[in-house]
């Protein structure tokens, strides 16, 4: 209950600084707003009509100038750069344990050629599946490619 009180007297209190900010900003803009009409309200008109077509004429130069600089830069400003995904210098959990899945595969290969009772089944699983060595090869590689700095 205490809280609520709190909070709606915090909401209260900032309620006022934000409306005495507010009015005194107000203030400020009026202020100026009638010290310009002032200022300009002792110009003649013909001093008037002047300057509006001085500055009439100065816009007009700069959006030319803008106009004709893009023109000219087109080519580069044109130029699209290619988004490119930065290399990943920190190995992933998952990737990690499926590389040393890998790696347990090709040393199960490589035991099964060396031994003798192993041989008749490296040669059929060679068979069966004729770019094993390969892929285990290529995969290794990427992995090394990949994570090597």
């Amino acid at each position: 209950m205490k809280e609520d009180k709190v909070n709606r007297r915090a909401d209260t209190e900032i309620k006022s600084i934000k409306s005495k900010v507010s009015a005194k900003f107000q203030h400020s803009k009026r202020w100026l707003a009638n010290y310009l009409n002032e200022k300009v309200n002792k110009l003649s008109a013909t001093h008037k009509r002047v300057s509006l077509l001085i500055f009439g004429l100065l816009m007009v130069a700069i959006c030319t100038a803008m106009i004709i600089r893009s023109i000219n830069d087109a080519g580069a400003s044109v130029s699209i750069e290619r988004i490119t995904l930065p290399k990943d210098i920190y190995p992933n959990d998952e990737y990690l344990k499926g590389f040393k899945k890998i790696l347990r595969i090709k040393s199960l290969l490589d035991s099964l050629r060396k031994s003798p009772g192993g041989i008749a089944v490296h040669d059929s699983l060679i068979n069966a599946s004729p770019g094993l060595i390969d892929s285990i090869g290529i995969l290794i590689k990427k992995y090394n490619s990949e994570y090597s700095h």
